[in-house]
């Protein structure tokens, strides 16, 4: 199997994406992010520390993760190769009434999966059911693929690994993942200009010194690690997709000293940008 591979699967209303990733996949190590689709991750070898809002948790192999919608989510990998499945469950479902709802209590946050399985084998092998029929390439593979996604969520829910999400005050570590996203958000947009503390702490509307301890908090790194952290993701996705330079990636990811992009590459990678190009 291709590890490094990313897969667009179907068309229309039927979407998912599959992501293989090894140490040589740009996102490697995962940038917390957060998104309205739902996410799947299997853990194919090594170790995975997954972040999801402000709880930890540490996967091995052939454990399963399950991201919730708009959940803010990051990793860092131990010798790891994993697969992720990212897709909108309204591109599964069919419009029954049951389904329709349940779907929308996903989207809408009122239900929330459980996020990781270690030891259930009947919900682990649906997950691999899944997985594996996304790969198929046989045509109407996706009568497949929305079989196991269906078998993947109702041994989710006939096993209780849920729970009701309306009645739940909104509570003080909430508000601090609403102000981080407004941060992450700001440097997703700026990362190629230069970004100052002041900013970035005035945009989640905090002291620079608490925006500091909060963002730590939440994803254990400084807000520059993670500055520095997205910059050399874009610029690993950079030179896999595009022919420009070293030189002009380095500059155009918000570097302005070229042998420090050299150095903070390698330390990341394992390799020099030149090399990583060649992959």
């Amino acid at each position: 199997m291709a590890y490094n591979e990313i897969l667009q699967r179907g068309t229309g209303e039927f979407t998912a994406s599959l992501y293989c990733v090894d140490k040589n996949h740009p996102r490697y190590i995962m940038a917390h992010h957060w998104h309205s689709e739902l996410e799947i991750i299997r853990i194919i070898s090594g170790k995975l520390h997954l972040f999801v809002n402000n709880k930890d948790y540490e996967l091995t192999d052939g454990n399963v993760a399950l991201i919730n919608s708009e959940l803010v989510h990051g990793a860092r990998p131990e010798n790891c190769i994993y697969e992720c499945i990212v897709f909108k469950p309204e591109g599964f479902f069919s419009p029954t009434l049951q389904t329709r709802d349940f779907c929308n209590e996903l989207l809408s946050g009122n239900i929330l999966l459980d996020t990781v399985y270690k030891t259930d084998c009947d919900i682990i092998c649906a997950a691999d059911k899944l997985f594996t029929s996304l790969k198929e390439s046989y045509d109407y593979y996706h009568v497949e693929a929305i079989s196991a996604l269906y078998g993947f969520f109702s041994t989710i829910i006939k096993k209780g690994c849920y729970k009701s999400h309306i009645n739940l005050p909104f509570s003080a570590c909430d508000k601090k993942i609403l102000k981080l996203k407004k941060a992450l958000s700001y440097i997703r947009k700026n990362y190629n200009n230069q970004i100052v503390l002041e900013d970035i702490a005035h945009i989640a509307d905090m002291s620079p010194k608490y925006f500091c301890s909060v963002f730590k908090e939440l994803t254990q790194q400084t807000p520059f690690e993670y500055l520095n952290n997205y910059r050399l993701e874009r610029a690993s996705q950079k030179l896999t997709e595009t022919d420009s330079s070293v030189t002009d990636i380095a500059y155009s990811c918000g570097f302005n000293d070229l042998s420090y992009f050299i150095k903070a590459f390698k330390a990341r990678t394992g390799t020099t940008p030149a090399k990583y190009r060649k992959i």
